[in-house]
Parts: structure tokens; sequence; C-alpha cells
């Protein structure tokens, strides 16, 4: 297959670039919420019917998980300011549903002072384009990078 350019690649694989943007914008504002410490910027980006299960986070769905987000977020950056690096493995997209997954860096730097903590995850995030053709987070699950790779048998 000869090598393929972002555009081409969405076309190739029968994507919608306006869909494939809207997605790589939402992740953008999803990074930006955290940088930022806005967190009516991230719940923005909820879907009403959200499934939330963070690692070492008890589950949360609908709009208990907004809550759960948003307190867990107020918290956080009450304690820190939190630096958000992620690197997008891959989009995928089928009709009215999208998935995303990859990798996540956050830096937390305590207000008080003291040294960074830095923490790694995975993630996969499910979206879903809603009645006015916006992508919404629909499924945020994530968990910590395991601390040593499994060996062949």
């Amino acid at each position: 297959m000869p090598q393929l350019d972002v555009y081409d690649g969405a076309k190739y694989l029968g994507y919608n670039m306006d869909d494939l943007y809207a997605i790589n914008f939402a992740e953008t504002e999803f990074r930006e919420a955290f940088n930022s410490g806005n967190p009516e910027r991230l719940i923005a980006l909820l879907d009403p019917a959200l499934v939330y299960m963070p690692d070492g986070v008890p589950t949360a769905n609908g709009t208990g998980a907004a809550e759960a987000i948003g307190a867990q977020f107020r918290e956080l950056t009450a304690h820190y300011y939190v630096q958000l690096v992620p690197i997008i493995i891959e989009i995928r997209i089928q009709d009215s549903v999208a998935w995303d997954y990859g990798w996540r860096t956050w830096r937390k730097t305590p207000r008080d002072g003291g040294s960074q903590v830095t923490v790694k995850d995975r993630y996969l995030n499910l979206w879903r384009k809603n009645e006015r053709g916006e992508w919404k987070l629909w499924m945020y699950m994530s968990n910590g990078l395991p601390t040593q790779m499994p060996t062949g048998a």
C-alpha cells in the first residue's frame, strides 16, 4: 500500500474528515480542560449516558458520572497544577460511534510546593454523535501501565 497522508488515509478507511477532525478537536478540549484547570470545559464534552471507568476509582454512569468527574477534577486541581500529555494511537469511526485509544502522562505539581508527580496510563474513549451532530464522550476507561511487560513463555 502506498504511503498516505492523514487526509488520504482517512478517505482510504472510509472516514468522514469532518468527523475525524471533530474527534481530534474533542480530544484537544479534553487535554486543555486539565491543562487550564477548567472543569466546565471537560463536562461540556460528556454524553448524558456517560460510563466513567477510570483506574482506581469506582464506576459512575449517566449524570452521576458528570458529577463524579467534576468533583474529582476540582479535588485534583485544588491540590495540583496539572499538565496532561496524551498520545493518541488511533481513532476509529463507525457511523455515529467512534473510539480512540492511547497513553496519557499526567504531570501533577503540588500547589503548596514539592516534587512533581508523574502518572502514566492507558485509555480508551468511546464517542457518540448526538442528534445535533456533536461528538460527546460516551465511555471513558483507563488503567495504569504495567510495571513489567509480560515475556514470552
